[in-house]
């Protein structure tokens, strides 16, 4: 039986490989960064749908972005001790998830899909993180934001501009604000018509390839 289990593991963890380098490592690096978001975004969605009724793929889907996440906590500084908002959370919180084991931060999800809170508050349940996250139904475009002082906009959150807009009049000083996008930051004021260097100060990013390409910007308010 443990033979059996264990081939079935190793099975299950190469076509999860696979999947990950054509869909997301292939798939993105054939195409100019961000131009096939949409069809990106609902990969992800399938992708987390189809994992978290299978603990292995939802494992490995979750040290998909540990590389991106370490990065992230590096470049912002980020501890303990700060107050952490994540918008976008999806069926598996990878984000909140790796923040939680690596600093033991204590974080708030939000996420605008009812199905998806109800699918990642179950896997925090199971992992044993509630103590940690805390996941729930809320738009990015209006949820309150004075209370943190690091604030992560996923890459797969709608509406992006708006949020943005929204943020940056409700942070304060101290805020530091995570952005993941597909594109560099030329074009993503040229073609996404987001005015990141209007309505915030870059201090810094990083560049990952787990996804074929993705950065992540430091904002501050300006």
């Amino acid at each position: 039986m443990k033979a059996l289990d264990c081939m079935s593991k190793k099975i299950t963890e190469r076509f999860f490989s696979f999947s990950k380098q054509i869909f997301f490592e292939e798939f993105g690096t054939k195409f100019p960064a961000g131009s096939f978001k949409n069809i990106m975004d609902l990969l992800f969605v399938l992708f987390e749908k189809i994992s978290i009724n299978f603990p292995i793929l939802a494992r490995n889907y979750v040290d998909m972005y540990r590389e991106v996440v370490l990065e992230e906590i590096s470049m912002a500084n980020i501890s303990s001790t700060d107050t952490i908002l994540v918008i976008g959370s999806g069926s598996i919180p990878s984000t909140p998830i790796i923040l939680a084991r690596e600093i033991n931060a204590k974080i708030q999800a939000i996420d605008y899909d009812l199905g998806a809170v109800k699918r990642a508050t179950a896997y925090i349940k199971n992992q044993g993180l509630t103590d940690n996250i805390n996941i729930i139904y809320g738009d990015g475009l209006n949820y309150p934001t004075k209370n943190f002082n690091v604030i992560f906009i996923l890459y797969g959150v709608k509406n992006q501009q708006k949020i943005l807009e929204y943020i940056s009049k409700n942070i304060t000083k101290d805020t530091r604000v995570i952005y993941r996008s597909a594109k560099d930051i030329k074009s993503i004021e040229r073609e996404d018509n987001i005015s990141l260097s209007k309505l915030f100060l870059i201090k810094d990013n990083v560049k990952t390839m787990c996804f074929g390409s993705l950065e992540s910007f430091l904002l501050t308010k300006k």
